[in-house]
């Protein structure tokens, strides 16, 4: 039976796009009879996601410390796994560089952020040092694999400009809008007022670029008092932004709802979806709100624009700028009529684009020509 290790370096107690997409290639190896294992920081939600199940999931630790290179070399060699499917390129480099891969697997990567910005953990005085390394180990790495996937054209290019070489497919992310649409009537608690914004970043940090969204919001609340803005997310930046919100005098009309396992209720009652990011792949809320008919405004950031067709499926406007996010916002609610056809496109786009199966429909069939024997077996039942 064929054995497939999918890894993923992404800690925190929140269920992420990439945890998302990395869930759908898990549950359809699963389905195809494949015995599947997933290796994940302990702090990964990943770990409750599929707890009693016939997944197996592994403590991984990623970091360069004599008890986590042990840990994670016996780990992956009680294994023996056929297949490696990491997160990104960088798991696999680490990986190969411990001797972790004794019986020289396939090998696969998910590039599912921008390749060419920068690590969001490197200090200031260090970036461009940090950066330098890390683009020159995935240049050297994507000699050795397989298969790179990545989100949209413009994601591949950047690749390509970094020096990645190897066999690189796109492979866009896909959304269930009839499932959305049933999940969408599940009960929240919506503010009134108009218009009701919303942003689900995940994560309440640096990249996500929340501080800037907080900042047009106050100027498009100065012309609607009863403007709210609803955020979903958890991270180490909560209590800035909403010390923030409080000093733009906007702290009763912002809502920090947390991290939400569901967004599709908070995307069906909002008039307008904004996302800040610095730094994107595809986002996958935005893609959600598109298909709920919801009209997006969004940085052009990573792939966002291989998604939003400017002025026509959505509005793109720079990263870290608050005035033409303000002035985005303020024209879809000055003319609803607009925003309401915006919404209407942005959702044929998806249904047209971004089928419900189509990632993994594509890295199944890479697998198929990599030699990957599917199993006939069925799922076994927990």
């Amino acid at each position: 039976m064929t054995k497939i290790l999918f890894i993923t370096s992404q800690p925190g107690p929140t269920l992420t796009g990439a945890d998302r997409m990395l869930s759908q290639l898990a549950d359809r190896a699963e389905d195809q009879g494949w015995t599947v294992f997933i290796a994940a920081p302990k702090s990964s939600m990943l770990h409750s996601k599929y707890s009693g199940t016939h997944i197996s999931l592994i403590n991984i630790d990623l970091t360069p410390t004599p008890g986590g290179v042990g840990s994670t070399r016996r780990a992956i060699h009680d294994i023996d796994p056929d297949v490696v499917h990491a997160n990104s390129i960088y798991p696999l480099a680490f990986l190969r560089a411990l001797g972790c891969l004794k019986r020289n697997p396939a090998t696969a990567a998910s590039v599912l952020v921008d390749p060419s910005s920068s690590h969001p953990l490197a200090v200031k005085r260090f970036k461009g040092l940090v950066n330098f390394a890390r683009n020159l180990i995935a240049r050297i790495e994507s000699k050795n694999i397989d298969r790179i996937f990545t989100l949209s054209p413009i994601l591949e290019k950047r690749l390509h400009a970094l020096g990645v070489r190897g066999h690189i497919v796109v492979s866009s992310s896909g959304v269930d809008i009839s499932g959305l649409e049933s999940n969408s009537s599940e009960g929240i608690q919506v503010p009134e007022g108009y218009p009701i914004i919303s942003t689900a970043v995940g994560q309440l940090e640096r990249l996500k670029g929340v501080e800037y969204l907080i900042g047009a919001f106050a100027k498009v609340q100065a012309d609607y008092p009863n403007a709210q803005l609803l955020i979903a997310g958890s991270g180490s930046l909560k209590e800035s932004l909403r010390g923030q919100a409080e000093q733009l005098g906007v702290g009763n009309n912002i809502h920090f709802l947390g991290y939400l396992g569901n967004v599709a209720p908070l995307l069906a009652n909002s008039d307008i979806y904004a996302l800040p990011s610095l730094s994107e792949g595809i986002n996958t809320s935005v893609l959600e709100a598109m298909a709920l008919g919801r009209p997006v405004v969004a940085t052009d950031a990573g792939g966002t624009r291989d998604i939003i067709e400017d002025g026509v499926t959505g509005i793109l406007v720079p990263p870290a700028s608050v005035n033409p996010l303000a002035e985005a916002m303020l024209r879809l609610t000055n003319d609803k009529e607009a925003a309401k056809v915006m919404g209407q496109k942005g959702k044929q786009k998806v249904s047209d684009d971004f089928p419900k199966d189509g990632y993994s429909d594509v890295v199944f069939s890479e697998y198929s020509e990599m030699g990957l024997v599917l199993d006939s077996a069925t799922k076994p039942t927990p």
